[in-house]
């Protein structure tokens, strides 16, 4: 048992070499996930930006459920990667995804990007901000609400 846990400590750091000097991937089965488990163990902040952007780009296609349920399992390490994606992203429906799973994550470094976000000029986004805002009980969401039914009234207007 010791040369299996021994062995598994030591085989990122055996294929660390190989992947440095080889380029190509792992085998990555879906449900092992072996490509992503020792991409993070050799570049943890790389492997995440690669992962969310391969995901990012299904969530456009037929594999958006998927792509969607994918990052919101990822765990917390992806949420920057993931406002990073959601402020480079210009199709509509890949936004309101992206501030669909921001918000399931209820993390702190996405009040801010919502609180920008139900400023945003598309009724769609700042419509979805603002509920993924109040849903996740985002504090900030109490002083958007004022703004957006402001702005919801006058873009009714036009």
């Amino acid at each position: 048992m010791q040369a299996l846990v021994l062995a598994i400590h030591i085989l990122p750091l055996e294929l660390r070499s190989f992947v440095e000097g080889e380029p190509g991937h792992f085998i990555d089965e879906p449900d092992l996930g072996i490509d992503r488990a020792c991409r993070m163990n050799l570049d943890p902040d790389a492997a995440t930006n690669e992962f969310v952007a391969h995901y990012v780009r299904q969530l456009a296609g037929p594999e958006r459920e998927n792509a969607w349920h994918r990052l919101a399992e990822a765990g917390s390490e992806v949420v920057p990667s993931l406002i990073r994606a959601l402020k480079s992203e210009t199709d509509v429906s890949v936004q309101t995804e992206l501030i669909r799973l921001l918000a399931e994550y209820r993390s702190s470094e996405g009040i801010p990007v919502l609180a920008d976000l139900v400023r945003a000029s598309d009724a769609d986004v700042w419509k979805t901000a603002l509920q993924r805002a109040f849903c996740s009980g985002y504090p900030m969401s109490v002083a958007a609400s004022g703004y957006c039914s402001i702005q919801y009234f006058q873009s009714s207007l036009n």
